[in-house]
């Protein structure tokens, strides 16, 4: 076959669009609606509860017991660990909406 002869018959493909029905329309305004929110039962309420209070604990205490050992002091880890329970009750009192 000659290069010349190449393709001869055949229609050159080209690009078509698609038709504007089979286009999805663009959202006009505002943002899509949310899905609902998942309900909690009691046991899910308690364990977040419960983790938040563990996590209040061991960082303030962590946090304490860290300036304790920078200090050379022994009196700071109490004061985390009561500022980590005080604010993990207040973080669970809010939580819960009450």
């Amino acid at each position: 076959m000659a290069p010349n002869e190449r393709g001869k018959g055949r229609a050159p493909a080209r690009f078509e669009p698609e038709s504007p029905a089979k286009v999805r329309p663009v959202m006009t305004q505002g943002s899509p609606p949310k899905p609902p929110a998942p309900q909690q039962d009691g046991a899910s309420e308690g364990w977040a509860a419960l983790s938040t209070l563990i996590a209040g604990i061991v960082v303030w205490g962590g946090v304490g017991y860290g300036l304790d050992r920078l200090f050379g002091t022994s009196f700071i880890v109490v004061i985390g660990l009561l500022l980590g329970v005080t604010s993990a009750i207040y973080l669970v009192y809010v939580r819960a909406g009450r």
